[in-house]
């Protein structure tokens, strides 16, 4: 992944605002246009689910520095469900925010 979609998805993450490929076509366009779309999706959708977690009483969530990065594990033991996300460097200083507003400790 290039430092600049890298940079774009934690801008988008951090406004917190609904992204759509038609309402923010201009950012969107062009050959990378796709992918970093899916790119933002997938982040914030495990946004979501940290939210989730940290209000489920079955889940179990863990996280960790690896690589200059993070590495974010959780669990949900009722439903034998299990989810490793690995977090780039320039998204590292936002998900360890969400991390502290949920109450979720981040080791290392």
């Amino acid at each position: 992944m290039s430092l600049y979609r890298e940079q774009v998805v934690a801008e988008l993450l951090a406004a917190g605002g609904k992204v759509s490929r038609n309402r923010d076509f201009d950012l969107f366009a062009g050959p990378g246009g796709k992918g970093l779309h899916r790119l933002y999706r997938h982040y914030a959708a495990l946004k979501r689910e940290l939210a989730r977690a940290a209000a489920g009483e079955d889940w179990e969530v863990a996280a960790h520095r690896e690589n200059g990065g993070l590495v974010i594990e959780m669990h949900n033991l009722g439903l034998c469900y299990c989810r490793v996300a690995r977090v780039p460097k320039p998204l590292v200083g936002h998900f360890a925010g969400v991390l502290d507003e949920l109450g979720l400790d981040l080791k290392g």
